[in-house]
């Protein structure tokens, strides 16, 4: 299950009281199903921290952007990740990719929203048809490489330059 540290204290993900992907169901695997994280202001970021096997290979994450200026930028800090993903839907139609930064490369969601997706790091460069619409992030964090029954930690950072 991945979780949110909006402060980067860095909580460990399986700390007492937190649910472990490889013992327990996990509810964020799906897009419509992601742990929601609060709204992203520039210059802000959010620490997303969780584990992922064989069994979860993919840990979904929503946030709200506080404005539309700057870009958002997806990136690996630790742990076994393979894939970052961020998908970028805007309020009154589709929004449109124009660039994925330098390592990553066009995508779309399950759910059919347009993003990036990247090994390590990505920046969502994109255009909204309405200039004051408001922007909501679809983060995914995926390790297709997990062994059976291996739980795999990670923290992946969400930014709003």
């Amino acid at each position: 299950m991945g979780t949110a540290d909006p402060t980067g204290s860095g909580s460990d993900p399986t700390s007492e009281g937190s649910v472990n992907n490889c013992t327990a169901a996990d509810s964020d695997d799906t897009e419509l199903s992601g742990e929601v994280l609060g709204d992203l202001e520039a210059g802000q970021s959010h620490v997303l921290q969780g584990e992922l096997a064989s069994d979860d290979p993919v840990d979904w994450f929503v946030s709200a952007l506080g404005s539309s200026s700057g870009e958002p930028v997806l990136e690996r800090i630790s742990g076994a990740v393979t894939e970052v993903c961020l998908y970028v839907e805007c309020e009154s139609e589709p929004a449109t990719i124009t660039g994925c930064g330098s390592s990553g490369n066009a995508a779309l969601s399950p759910m059919g929203r347009p993003g990036c997706c990247a090994p390590a790091i990505l920046e969502a460069i994109y255009e909204c048809p309405q200039p004051s619409d408001a922007v909501i992030l679809y983060a995914s964090v995926a390790n297709s490489a997990a062994a059976v029954g291996d739980c795999e930690a990670y923290a992946v950072e969400l930014r709003h330059g």
